[in-house]
């Protein structure tokens, strides 16, 4: 099956009071829902999809053209599984998460994951699969925030 991966930050501003008023239950452009939108499609048909909370461990990163692995603690960890192997993780510091969403649509044979993220907190995002809570950031990346 398909897998899409969506990361939305909220904006603590939307209305809904305002948008049933003004634009029939539909955010607008002085309303909007999120900040912003990023969907990432995996390029490999997936199994199946494990959501777990623990530390994700990065290796092979690049720093100062030296290899370096991560411990990122704290984090909600999408796993991609294909063929029994974990071909792709998605991952969000659990202070930066509001929620998270599954659907299915089995017609296309397709799931959607959602990580929705507060509005209000400060992120670095690691790649273009790994958001980080500023305070979690490991020591060796803070130079390059």
């Amino acid at each position: 099956m398909k897998l899409i991966v969506t990361f939305k930050q909220l904006n603590s501003d939307f209305s809904q009071k305002y948008a049933n008023a003004y634009n029939a239950g539909k955010e607008s452009n002085g309303n909007m829902k999120y900040h912003w939108s990023r969907g990432y499609e995996v390029s490999v048909d997936i199994d199946k999809v494990i959501l777990k909370v623990g530390s994700l461990v990065v290796d092979n990163l690049l720093i100062n053209e030296e290899k370096v692995e991560l411990n990122l603690p704290n984090m909600k960890i999408l796993e991609c599984v294909s063929r029994n192997e974990v071909v792709n993780n998605f991952a969000v510091s659990k202070a930066l998460l509001k929620k998270t969403q599954k659907t299915y649509n089995e017609k296309y044979d397709i799931i959607r994951f959602y990580f929705y993220l507060n509005s209000n907190e400060d992120y670095v995002q690691l790649g273009n699969k790994i958001y980080l809570h500023e305070p979690d950031i490991p020591e060796q990346l803070m130079e390059f925030k």
